[in-house]
């Protein structure tokens, strides 16, 4: 088997309509030229958008039935135009004879799988187990960006003096490592007032921004508690910290609070500048025994929905003072929570970090204003880098995350912020529903437990070749080629145009040259295939270290595998009778067939997937039937049975008329399966609206396997 046995064959339609897709033709996809799998790209379709989907059957084209292991394929190249983007889409249900209608409702079905490419933001060296990438998701369909201004956004506000201290509230923040996500950790917390257990947990996640309460028994969360002077976080698989942003949990302090407990401090005496915290004080209605309320914003409520009293805040002053009772047991927990006033907590932070819970915005679009504790305001914004940076406040802003350090009082901070938001499209003219697809059409396009192919590619344009001329390339690469100004591949099982010496990467030009139309491209790649383990937004965790090393820019493809490719006839067998079923298992037939000697002879050229029936008319004659493709055509006992494939014009399968004998009796059949040489798959293109000036533009697919 050579390298230009294997082929990429187009299927019956790769237009857009209903009926498009269906079997494979004979119809090669040629190497380098220009719309043959795609038509070109309209001005209409930049302006409103464009989707289209199309199947192709690579394949092995021997006129034997030669095997090909373990084959896969894969998108090794992407356009270069940011607006326009392919995929590959796998689905278990994708048939030689699926139509378009049917592939739509794959690309959306739960168990289809996307499958894409990305490239290496740093370089690797031998031995890695971490691929760090550009992105490991995209969409599926065109998406509208869009820039959204967020104006005078409330993010920060102090004052001593004001009723916000009743609820004087710190922050602890844990930083996930800029190598990996984090769902498994801990933050130390010595002050957690425990009467207070109400505490938000705010952190950007792999996708989004999160702000939760663990006590709402929300999902995102498997176990979030505090022991042992630790906020102990286990976070969802799903929803992990991503890697380098801050998580931030916002709780109440005991060196801010105090719990005064009637059952042992009868009077309630509040220091200067202390407060009831709303919402905290027990009492009992004076008269009743049992029940026991707690102030509902200062007013005591009875079980029959009645005031029964009041209570000040700021003082602790009951009224009527003779409607409540004061008396009770540990266990009535009759008391309240006091804020306590400290230095500390009167004092202005210097100390201010907040998020902007945003996952895309334009970093130099921040623009804060401040307010002085003296009603004084000024405002400063991030450069570019996110750095923040004024003669009375200083900080950054990373990750969604603003950090601050102040040399003055701040009162009050609030902000504007440029937001990028990314849309999927859902229009008629698409013909795929986007609310169907997952996570709104951001599909990952790196699947876990599946194959990648991490490749160096070196590509060089030469106006000319001669006969004898050398070219140093990579040295150790394990696919070279060259192609001319047509697209055409110079390669030859014989190297009669160009030969490739591996150990010192020497390209030679051979005799064969003068055949082919410069310039020329020569294209070298060094490649190798790994197991992922974990997809993380940015990065990819292998099985097994890679055994090169890998510049910055290197492509991540993700495999698509098409296993073994052979025709193969499978599973033969008489029956007595046939029911239309072509998977009928009952009585044998009268008589038997000489398989074992004259096995069905296959070529790799004519086989389909296809169950299919021999059924016998009279002792001699037969009808073929296939399941899909109906009857074929009929044949006797005292020829060769070859029906030719229409599409390929090679024969489906060859039976020998010594496998036949005499045949059977009339209504018994042969049932059989045959296998292709070819699996189908769905390339997907989809182009968002915008301009672009890219004239020329391509997506290689890369096809491989083992003879």
């Amino acid at each position: 088997m050579q390298r230009n046995h294997l082929k990429i064959f187009k299927s019956e339609s790769l237009e857009q309509h209903v009926d498009a897709g269906g079997h494979r033709t004979n119809n090669e996809v040629v190497n380098g030229k220009l719309n043959d799998v795609f038509r070109s790209i309209t001005e209409v379709d930049y302006a409103q958008s464009a989707f289209e989907v199309v199947k192709l059957f690579p394949s092995v084209a021997t006129h034997d039935a030669t095997r090909l292991a373990d084959s896969h394929v894969y998108l090794s190249e992407k356009p270069q135009d940011p607006l326009v983007n392919t995929l590959l889409i796998e689905s278990p249900s994708l048939a030689d004879d699926t139509k378009m209608a049917t592939m739509r409702n794959l690309i959306t079905s739960s168990t289809a799988k996307y499958h894409g490419m990305s490239v290496l933001t740093n370089a690797v060296e031998s031995g890695a187990l971490d691929l760090i990438v550009e992105t490991t998701q995209t969409q599926v369909l065109p998406q509208v960006t869009t820039a959204n201004d967020k104006l005078n956004v409330q993010a920060y506000a102090f004052s001593p003096n004001s009723s916000t201290t009743y609820n004087k509230t710190r922050v602890k923040t844990f930083v996930a490592p800029s190598s990996s996500n984090a769902a498994i950790f801990n933050i130390n917390v010595d002050d957690y007032f425990e009467y207070l257990p109400d505490f938000t947990v705010k952190y950007l996640s792999v996708n989004g921004w999160r702000t939760l309460k663990p006590y709402e028994n929300n999902a995102h969360f498997d176990e979030v508690k505090y022991q042992n002077n630790q906020f102990v976080f286990t976070l969802s698989a799903v929803y992990p910290m991503r890697a380098g942003t801050t998580l931030e949990v916002t709780y109440h302090s005991n060196k801010d609070y105090r719990k005064h407990s009637f059952a042992t401090t009868p009077t309630l005496t509040l220091a200067p500048g202390e407060k009831i915290q709303p919402n905290t004080f027990r009492v009992k209605k004076a008269g009743e025994d049992g029940a026991v309320y707690t102030d509902k914003n200062g007013i005591f409520i009875d079980n029959t929905g009645n005031v029964f009293a009041q209570v000040n805040h700021d003082t602790g002053e009951i009224t009527p003072s003779n409607a409540v009772d004061l008396n009770g047991t540990v266990n009535d927990d009759l008391g309240c929570i006091v804020l306590v006033a400290t230095t500390e907590s009167q004092a202005y932070p210097t100390n201010i970090s907040f998020s902007v819970e945003s996952d895309e915005y334009r970093v130099d679009s921040l623009r804060l204003v401040i307010t002085r504790a003296n009603g004084t305001t000024f405002s400063v914004g991030a450069n570019a880098s996110g750095v923040i940076s004024h003669a009375e406040i200083n900080g950054t802003l990373e990750n969604g995350y603003v950090t601050l350090t102040a040399s003055v009082d701040v009162a009050n901070i609030a902000y504007d912020l440029t937001v990028i938001e990314k849309t999927a499209i859902d229009a008629p003219w698409l013909g795929i529903n986007a609310s169907a697809l997952p996570n709104g059409g951001n599909v990952y396009i790196f699947n876990e437990n599946r194959l990648v192919c991490i490749q160096n590619r070196n590509r060089t344009e030469k106006t000319s070749l001669t006969n004898g001329q050398t070219i140093n390339s990579i040295v150790d690469a394990d696919y070279v080629d060259i192609t001319d100004s047509t697209g055409a591949s110079l390669y030859d099982s014989n190297d009669a145009n160009y030969s490739y010496d591996k150990p010192s990467g020497v390209i030679t030009i051979n005799t064969g040259i003068s055949g082919f139309t410069a310039p020329f491209i020569i294209t070298a790649v060094q490649f190798e295939l790994r197991l992922v383990t974990q997809v993380e937004p940015n990065k990819l965790r292998l099985l097994s270290p890679v055994l090169r090393n890998y510049p910055q820019g290197a492509v991540v493809s993700s495999v698509t595998m098409l296993g073994d490719l052979q025709a193969l006839a499978l599973d033969e067998r008489t029956q007595s009778a046939w029911s239309n079923n072509f998977g009928q298992k009952s009585a044998a037939g009268s008589s038997s067939l000489n398989l074992q000697q004259y096995p069905i002879e296959m070529n790799n050229l004519g086989a389909i997937n296809q169950r299919w029936a021999l059924v016998w008319g009279t002792n001699n004659t037969f009808v073929l039937f296939g399941e899909s493709v109906g009857e074929i055509g009929s044949g006797d006992v005292l020829n060769d049975f070859a029906p030719i494939n229409p599409i390929t014009q090679q024969p489906f399968m060859i039976i020998r008329k010594e496998a036949l004998g005499s045949g059977l009796q009339p209504g018994e059949c042969l049932l059989f399966e045959t296998t292709a040489a070819g699996n189908p798959i769905m390339v997907s293109r989809c182009i968002s609206p915008g301009h672009s000036n890219i004239e020329f533009d391509s997506t290689t697919l890369s096809f491989k396997g083992y003879a």
